[in-house]
């Protein structure tokens, strides 16, 4: 799992990372994920923010394209025991 994420962290040298970011699921369609990520923007990298989305989180997906983030590579999954419907 590790190899394919730090293959994509290293395609994006000189950025900020969004490790994780995340809500409670009651608290979701709030804003509170968008006003992290404008938080996380303040403190951005020299060439900006990276982040690494699921195949399968389509709404997070959504979200990051309307806020101007680009889909620039796509690495597989490599799950070993961790339990998870994507793919990429």
């Amino acid at each position: 799992m590790f190899l394919p994420l730090l293959q994509l962290e290293n395609e994006a040298p000189g950025t900020g990372y969004v490790f994780v970011l995340s809500t409670l699921a009651d608290k979701s369609g709030h804003g509170i994920g968008s006003a992290l990520l404008k938080f996380a923007e303040k403190h951005k990298g020299p060439n900006g923010n990276s982040l690494i989305v699921p195949d399968n989180n389509t709404r997070a997906h959504a979200r990051y394209l309307r806020l101007g983030y680009q889909d620039i590579s796509r690495k597989k999954m490599v799950k070993s025991e961790w339990q998870s419907d994507g793919e990429n």
